[in-house]
């Protein structure tokens, strides 16, 4: 669970990764206040819309023709436009000079600020079009005719999943596009509640606290809840957690900020054992300035970090590799002469190197290629007609200059190479 900053930082955190932050909580604790003091310290708009009480045409838009007669579909007013800074949002709203038309003002001109939050409010108590709707504007920021704006993000917020619901919203497909994340109820939040009520009713508010001070059930009722369904790791789930690293870089977001939202996109269990792995060798490491330099390192890996380091590596030098870069070529075999000579995971190299000197041929070529790998002879072959027809510096031809090397391959291939 997190206390109210840790969502502020995870509000941001998610909008910087493009991703769609699910807030869970109990009625009352202030989920979308939270989502509107973000939108205020960060001069941005904000539109409420609760799904509870719509139809799917206020998400998708009514159904109208366009002048060639096709269907299209008018976005709802209501939906970001984005079109204006915030300086020029707020000298509109000050130019009226009538208070209740002021008020009205301010939140018509939300929509307008050129960035901004929207958010998605009960999604659980949807009709099921309408969730099929936000499915859409969640994942692809654009429903029908309308696209968000490139500088508005998505926020929803839900209460628990017991009682009253009227869709399928425990759906895993329409779950794995959200970070998930729950926010505390009971001691670690009450603090920010006080000041609240003091603010809002000063001694007014004096016996209330007093009272509600006395347990945490007096204040928030039963006990805090769980989600009702697993947050379980997908492709789809660990292309968000790139994103969500590669939006923290240079930020100063809070250790326990990413940690909430890497455990609400992949679970906690995963994302505490993945924020404690650490390989001290990344591929772009390597890239750049050979195996030589991080042998000593590379001798006290663990077969995991082996096997992400290799896969990793195989896919930042794939295009240098076809591209016949003698320089990144002889990296590619230096890393595979260490993996082979220096640690048990032999059986790594045969596939990392299939997969390099394969690329994007056609099967009856890959089929020959593999080959190549397990027979110097055939490899020998392959070169000398390669040549013929000026395609130089590949990757099997310089293999063939380290006999050493070529021969291990082939003994590894074949399941004869020795142990370590």
């Amino acid at each position: 669970m997190a206390k109210i900053e840790v969502i502020k930082e995870a509000i941001g955190i998610c909008e910087k990764a493009g991703i769609t932050l699910m807030i869970w909580g109990k009625h009352g604790l202030g989920k979308s206040a939270i989502v509107q003091q973000v939108a205020v310290e960060n001069k941005m708009g904000i539109v409420n819309m609760r799904l509870s009480q719509m139809e799917a045409s206020d998400i998708r838009g009514m159904p109208d023709k366009d002048d060639e007669g096709r269907t299209v579909y008018r976005p709802p007013a209501e939906l970001p436009r984005g079109d204006m800074t915030w300086d020029e949002a707020q000298s509109l709203v000050q130019k009226e000079k009538d208070p209740a038309k002021q008020a009205t003002l301010a939140e018509q001109v939300q929509s307008r600020i050129e960035s901004g939050i929207l958010f998605l409010d009960e999604s659980f108590r949807a009709q099921d079009d309408v969730q099929q709707a936000i499915f859409e504007l969640v994942y692809d920021k654009k429903v029908g005719q309308y696209v968000l704006p490139p500088k508005w993000s998505i926020v929803c917020a839900n209460n628990p999943l017991e009682g009253y619901h009227t869709n399928g919203f425990t759906d895993p497909a329409f779950l794995d596009r959200f970070c998930h994340i729950i926010l505390s109820d009971g001691d670690q939040t009450a603090e920010a509640w006080v000041d609240y009520m003091v603010d809002a009713h000063e001694d007014d508010s004096a016996e209330i606290i007093e009272f509600c001070a006395s347990s945490k059930a007096t204040l928030d009722g039963s006990e805090g809840f769980e989600l009702g369904f697993p947050i379980t790791p997908s492709r789809r789930s660990w292309d968000m957690v790139a994103k969500v690293l590669k939006a923290c870089k240079g930020q100063d977001y809070s250790d326990s900020a990413k940690t909430e939202v890497i455990a609400g996109i992949v679970g906690r269990d995963l994302a505490i054992s993945f924020i404690n792995y650490r390989c001290p060798v990344k591929p772009r490491d390597i890239m750049e300035h050979g195996v030589q330099k991080y042998e000593a390192v590379l001798k006290t890996l663990q077969r995991n970090q082996y096997l992400g380091l290799t896969w990793g590596l195989r896919s930042f030098l794939a295009q240098h590799v076809a591209d016949g870069d003698v320089k990144k070529i002889k990296i590619t075999l230096d890393y595979a002469e260490f993996m082979l000579t220096q640690t048990r995971e032999k059986d790594l190299i045969t596939g990392f190197l299939a997969g390099l000197v394969t690329g994007d041929a056609n099967d009856r070529i890959k089929s020959t290629r593999r080959a190549a790998l397990a027979n110097p002879k055939v490899a020998a072959l392959i070169n000398k007609a390669e040549k013929k027809i000026g395609k130089k510096n590949t990757l099997l031809q310089e293999l063939q200059k380290r006999k050493s090397l070529s021969q291990l391959v082939s003994n590894t291939a074949w399941g004869t190479a020795p142990t370590k």
